[in-house]
């Protein structure tokens, strides 16, 4: 399973949907109903898996595709 899969999988699973309900443009906060909390948790979460969240901005971070992007899970264009 590649990184962009894995965080897709495990994030589809901290907030109980299905991996194929995830797109890169939803937004953390309206379209997956996510708090700050629970974004920094789960981001808290992929620490274990080897990501490296150290220079993670949460601020920064509004939508799946910016967190694939932080964490190297995807090319950025």
């Amino acid at each position: 399973m590649d990184k962009k899969a894995q965080i897709i999988k495990l994030l589809s699973e901290n907030i109980g949907v299905e991996p194929e309900d995830v797109a890169e443009d939803d937004a953390f906060f309206e379209d997956l109903h996510m708090n700050p909390m629970e974004l920094s948790d789960f981001i808290h979460s992929l620490e274990p898996l080897n990501y490296d969240i150290s220079h993670l901005n949460l601020a920064e971070v509004e939508t799946v595709s910016d967190l694939l992007e932080a964490l190297g899970a995807v090319e950025i264009e």
